[in-house]
């Protein structure tokens, strides 16, 4: 497996994009913001860049996807906020942010998962109303500020198509870490059944990359559109218990609890289950609760037993599968990072209306076009072995 190892030279481009934006799109240098993130290397380049150009930088990172070195060294330029998403909706972990935040200036959020979906009001409140906005980076994460009335401006990239070359890459990565887990007990994707749940970009990805292995892919999604375009791809849409019963590895993309409690007795014994997200996004039962005993930990898996026998295995202990070997998907992160950058410094000019919107696809092509100038001859590609 070949993953991206941020090297100077890719950390030299990094900033020469982030710099082009900034031309385009100045921020206010006295502002605040608070960023949820993986502690991970390829997010360093960012978190650095960030700091050297806001007055105060607030991290929370995502904690299935903390590498502890990363996050040595971010807690040298920024003050990391140790609270979790659970605690952040509740209206004393909006207390605790409030508390680490300067007196003046704008304050912006950009936000990973809706962490703050249910406290930027509460927040707001408690800073004097100093809250500029918030931009989401995630599908899930966008459905959490969509469940409630959104007063204030935000900003969603998770959906626009400045997101596609993250989510197949993402896909390849998923399906990579299958692969392995596979391999680890003497399996090949050429005799098993596998059911992907959730035909979005990430799950066409992982449906993809594993019938080009060889593999017999079933999927699965509750939107009859998406069932159409997974059978004009060439992927039988079985009825989902029918599905459950005859897979041997699901993979479930779909970060609305994909693989409900309900759903677990249908499974056959020694079935391997891979998450695209967070596990209280992507599967609807308490994870490994009284029912399901560990009986065993590899490099690859978390394997459970109910107290029937039956065994189900979780790659990656049942956090997101993508984060096996370190997440990484290369200099096209970068994009991403163009483009929440850019939704920053708009929601600090104070031009943006209340309530959820899109970058524009002019502003999309703008800063895609600045990512290919700066990129797009680089060979630091996460190029994911596609074979067994």
């Amino acid at each position: 497996m070949n993953v991206f190892i941020p090297s100077s030279e890719n950390a030299d481009r990094a900033r020469l994009l982030f710099n082009k934006v900034l031309e385009a799109s100045p921020v206010a240098t006295d502002a605040t913001l608070i960023l949820v993130t993986h502690a991970l290397p390829d997010n360093e380049i960012f978190t650095r860049f960030l700091a050297s150009r806001f007055r105060h930088l607030i991290l929370v990172p995502k904690p299935g996807s903390i590498d502890d070195a990363s996050l040595r060294a971010m807690s040298g330029y920024s003050t990391i906020a140790t609270v979790n998403k659970h605690a952040l909706r509740r209206p004393g972990g909006m207390v605790q942010i409030s508390q680490l935040l300067r007196p003046d200036g704008p304050i912006v959020i950009a936000d990973m998962g809706g962490y703050f979906a249910e406290g930027v009001d509460g927040l707001a409140s408690l800073v004097d109303g100093r809250v500029a906005g918030v931009v989401e980076d995630t599908a899930n994460g966008q459905v959490r500020y969509e469940g409630k009335p959104v007063s204030f401006p935000l900003i969603s990239i998770a959906r626009s198509p400045i997101k596609a070359p993250e989510d197949i890459i993402v896909g390849r990565i998923i399906a990579f870490a299958v692969r392995a887990a596979l391999k680890e007990v003497g399996l090949s994707l050429r005799e098993l059944d596998v059911l992907v749940v959730g035909f979005g970009r990430i799950g066409r990805s992982v449906a993809s990359d594993l019938a080009r292995s060889g593999a017999e892919v079933a999927v699965f999604d509750i939107d009859p559109l998406k069932r159409a375009k997974a059978r004009a791809c060439g992927f039988a849409t079985p009825r989902k218990v029918e599905a459950l019963k005859q897979a041997h590895c699901i993979v479930s993309a779909t970060g609305k609890k994909g693989i409900s409690a309900e759903d677990l007795p249908q499974l056959r014994d020694g079935c391997l289950l891979a998450s695209a997200t967070s596990p209280d996004d992507e599967f609807g039962f308490e994870q490994l609760d009284g029912t399901w005993q560990v009986v065993r930990r590899s490099a690859t898996c978390v394997s459970a037993r109910d107290e029937l026998g039956r065994e189900i295995r979780l790659v990656n202990g049942g956090k997101a599968a993508n984060f096996l070997y370190g997440g990484a998907v290369g200099p096209t992160i970068f994009l991403v990072h163009a483009a929440i950058l850019h939704a920053i410094s708009r929601l600090l000019s104070g031009r943006v209306a209340v309530g959820l919107q899109e970058l524009a696809t002019a502003e999309q092509q703008t800063l895609s076009g600045m990512w290919s100038e700066v990129f797009e001859h680089c060979s630091g590609s996460p190029l994911v072995d596609g074979g067994e």
